[in-house]
């Protein structure tokens, strides 16, 4: 995609360009990611986080402001100051997907959990590097082969922004990625001192919808 910047660099002039796609709620962590932004990179790094963000609850537009500017509060320093940001705001047509992803280089998550993550399975099979929290469904099909796994702890799940959401997962756990090392991970990625992972294209290749509609009808009527 033709893609620039504020200041009107081309995005895909840049040579490292991680891209990340999810509704903005609590458990996708867009701040834990932006944490991790902010700590890794500075303004001269030859870096882009291409971020397409989903505002499908009520005010997450404004709740992910809010709290982009506590973080900035927090850590002293503002994303203007961090390499650079693109967001891409609305909804793309279909067609424009593909291009999305070979936009990018990598692929990264800093979710507390997923029960599949498809922009993500999408990305493995673009043959974007991943990046991942070592946890949930990501286990399911990524390995240290080949992706960049990231270390999680297991906390109770909380999402007190929407009650209703809160009351779903009451009891329940999910896990908080380890940002210190996602920090490092996306810091070593640029400077080129990480190591590229194989491919994920071949791992990901059964993954279709026709075998999942397989196996779910196995469960359900194959006793």
């Amino acid at each position: 995609m033709n893609l620039a910047t504020s200041d009107g660099k081309n995005v895909n002039d840049f040579s490292v360009r991680f891209l990340n796609v999810a509704e903005v709620i609590a458990r996708k962590n867009h701040i834990g990611l932006l944490r991790a932004w902010l700590s890794a990179t500075n303004r001269s790094d030859d870096a882009v986080l291409i971020l397409k963000p989903g505002f499908y609850m009520p005010n997450a537009h404004h709740r992910l402001a809010q709290k982009i500017q506590e973080l900035e509060q927090e850590a002293g320093k503002t994303l203007q100051q961090a390499a650079h940001i693109f967001w891409i705001s609305g909804t793309l047509p279909d067609s424009y997907i593909p291009s999305l992803y070979a936009t990018a280089t990598h692929y990264v998550s800093a979710s507390f959990g997923e029960g599949f993550d498809l922009p993500m399975l999408e990305s493995a099979s673009s043959g974007l590097q991943l990046i991942a929290p070592r946890h949930s469904a990501y286990l399911d099909y990524l390995n240290d082969d080949i992706a960049h796994l990231i270390g999680a702890m297991e906390r109770p799940a909380s999402q007190p922004e929407h009650p209703g959401l809160d009351k779903l997962f009451l009891g329940s756990n999910w896990w908080e990625p380890d940002i210190e090392q996602l920090t490092d991970t996306i810091r070593r990625i640029i400077s080129g001192r990480a190591a590229s992972k194989l491919s994920a294209r071949a791992a990901v290749s059964e993954l279709t919808w026709d075998r999942t509609a397989s196996e779910l009808h196995s469960l359900l009527f194959d006793r």
